[in-house]
């Protein structure tokens, strides 16, 4: 009874305290619950496409390679497959394989989307079945093709983002939906994808102007353990014609939760567009700087045909190209 008589007497004190602590209650549950989806997030390995505006969770078991000159093409195939031709649109299907591509932007206009979707798959010589959903916000068409001629079978899903894009394979499966879940335009806000592209092409300016005083200051302490400045500038010397060729960087794999980043510049002979050689590198977040915890630098040889190579050994390809692509639907159609 005294106890009640308490609360009576002092509840305008007790209502206060007990609001206070439910906040303060549901605001650690809400910082929990945000921050740990957070960390989930930034544990992830991704593909960034940095000439095409894009980026995607890579699919366990799948590897990535780009079209070498603007960054047009994608290419995730399973790292099981020894042998694929990366320039024969079909093979890659029938490997399991999957392309991404831009697509014609609307402006994330649903209604025009699913217009231009529509009337560009029309077709009298094959089965097709359109069909729309919401995925994380985004408008995805779902283009089901069947060729009767060819007998070839083309899924394809269409992603209605700032800068949409269109990923092909040859049916669903586990990785297309990890691609299409996740894929998104990348964040012109986001400090860590912009300090990565700057670092980037600063590494890439320097192999051009042969500063390799430069470059070496870039090393982590561990590969400076591995390599001194007089052997870096030996081994160097080998590569500088190669890196006076024109230049292309395209993209590279960010591995977030080790904070890696990983890709190649590009060395294209001007003269013939399908000689080309690269340098592979590997960025490190160390003292909040991105630094080079790994560099092969492009070695004077002549540069083999991609096809017959395995999967890990396709030097970032001539991938299929959009008029093959094309082609391909016009002959389903």
């Amino acid at each position: 009874m005294k106890l009640i008589n308490f609360i009576k007497t002092n509840l305008k004190y007790i209502l206060p305290t007990v609001g206070i602590l439910i906040i303060i209650v549901v605001g650690i549950f809400y910082f929990v619950k945000t921050d740990k989806s957070h960390n989930t997030t930034d544990n992830k390995t991704v593909f960034i496409n940095f000439a095409n505006n894009y980026q995607f969770e890579i699919p366990e078991n799948f590897g990535v390679s780009v079209d070498r000159h603007q960054g047009e093409t994608t290419i995730l195939m399973n790292k099981d497959i020894e042998y694929y031709n990366p320039n024969v649109y079909i093979e890659i299907l029938n490997k399991n394989g999957i392309v991404i591509q831009s697509f014609p932007t609307f402006n994330k206009n649903d209604e025009f989307f699913e217009k231009y979707v529509k009337e560009k798959y029309q077709s009298s010589v094959a089965d097709v079945d359109i069909n729309f959903e919401q995925v994380k916000g985004n408008k995805v068409a779902l283009v089901n093709i069947y060729n009767k001629t060819t007998q070839v079978t083309e899924f394809i899903k269409i992603v209605n983002l700032v800068h949409p894009v269109i990923i092909a394979a040859s049916g669903t499966s586990e990785a297309l939906s990890a691609v299409v879940g996740s894929i998104k335009n990348i964040d012109e806000k986001d400090d860590k994808l912009e300090e990565i592209k700057n670092q980037v092409m600063a590494l890439a300016s320097l192999m051009q102007a042969n500063m390799t005083t430069e470059i070496y200051s870039l090393f982590t302490e561990d590969l400076k353990k591995q390599m001194n400045e007089t052997d870096f500038k030996s081994i160097f010397r080998n590569s500088q014609e190669i890196m006076q060729k024109q230049m292309s960087f395209n993209g590279g794999t960010l591995d977030n939760k080790a904070k890696e980043f990983e890709g190649r510049v590009i060395f294209i002979d001007p003269e013939n567009k399908d000689k080309f050689l690269y340098a592979k590198f590997g960025l490190k977040k160390e003292k909040n700087k991105w630094l080079i915890f790994k560099l092969e630098l492009p070695k004077d040889k002549k540069e083999k045909s991609p096809e017959g190579k395995t999967q890990n050994e396709t030097n970032l390809p001539a991938a299929v190209t959009q008029e093959q692509i094309d082609k391909a639907l016009e002959q389903s159609q």
